[in-house]
């Protein structure tokens, strides 16, 4: 089985933070990364560099916890 998300943009973001579609993007990235460390397979975003670069910053970090 495979988990799809994609959860850019979409109402429930705005509906919690008061912000609409276009200034989404901080929300977007923040469910999007949750997703994808919770599993997701894959995660379906409009802003891929924002994404990619979250998932890098994320993945440093998780290197600096990890013992050598």
């Amino acid at each position: 089985m495979c988990v799809l998300i994609g959860t850019s943009r979409k109402r429930f973001l705005g509906a919690l933070t008061g912000r609409p579609v276009g200034e989404r993007l901080s929300a977007t990235v923040a469910s999007s990364l949750a997703a994808a460390v919770q599993g997701a397979d894959v995660v379906r975003v409009h802003d891929v560099a924002a994404m990619v670069d979250a998932i890098k910053v994320w993945t440093a970090i998780r290197g600096w916890n990890e013992a050598p």
